[in-house]
């Protein structure tokens, strides 16, 4: 028993200093011509239909100063939702700027705004021949999130993310599409431009 704790307790002291050095490269990592992506499955609530959804969300950012990204973003909808017997799916593309509170280290907090267009692809709910052809709406976001740098090459993120957007299938509803989407999942830092 007595070598299982020696082991132990030298691997737990290899192990933190190794995390130690991880961290401390981290605290030096410089974001500036970073190119990084991230892909997350992101479950929302769509407050007007009171119903949620699932997406695939994927996300491209370059950061041309440390404080300073530009975002594109991308999310299929994974879930019909109906309103008034229609089925519905919505799919999104956003592209905007973020502004990040650090500008070097480990943990990366940052706000930011994408306008962007989203895809309702609509059908009958009753199974009747009626179908719609699929519209192409503009919409906006507002994003906040946290990016929790490992090393150079990966980090751990999560973002909550506001969409609005108008729809005109129905005319006589004029509070619009408002969401609240929840994204977490691993990043990686794809390449650095000189």
């Amino acid at each position: 028993m007595d070598k299982l704790n020696l082991y132990a307790t030298v691997f737990l002291l290899l192990f933190a200093s190794e995390c130690h050095a991880q961290i401390s490269s981290v605290d030096n990592f410089d974001r500036k011509n970073v190119i990084a992506a991230d892909l997350a499955f992101t479950p929302s609530r769509i407050f007007r239909e009171k119903e949620h959804n699932y997406y695939i969300h994927g996300a491209l950012r370059f950061y041309p100063q440390p404080r300073v990204s530009i975002r594109g973003d991308a999310s299929f909808s994974l879930r019909e939702y109906v309103d008034s017997e229609i089925n519905m799916r919505y799919h999104s593309i956003f592209f905007g700027a973020c502004y990040h509170l650090s500008e070097n280290g480990a943990l990366d907090p940052y706000v930011g705004i994408q306008p962007g267009f989203s895809l309702f692809d609509r059908s009958n709910f009753n199974g009747n021949p009626i179908q719609t052809e699929p519209e192409l709406i503009p919409n906006a976001s507002i994003i906040l999130g946290l990016n929790f740098y490992v090393n150079a090459y990966f980090n751990f993120f999560s973002n909550l993310r506001y969409v609005y957007g108008q729809p005109s299938f129905n005319p006589t509803v004029r509070n619009g599409l408002h969401e609240v989407r929840l994204a977490f999942g691993l990043g990686f830092n794809l390449a650095k431009q000189r």
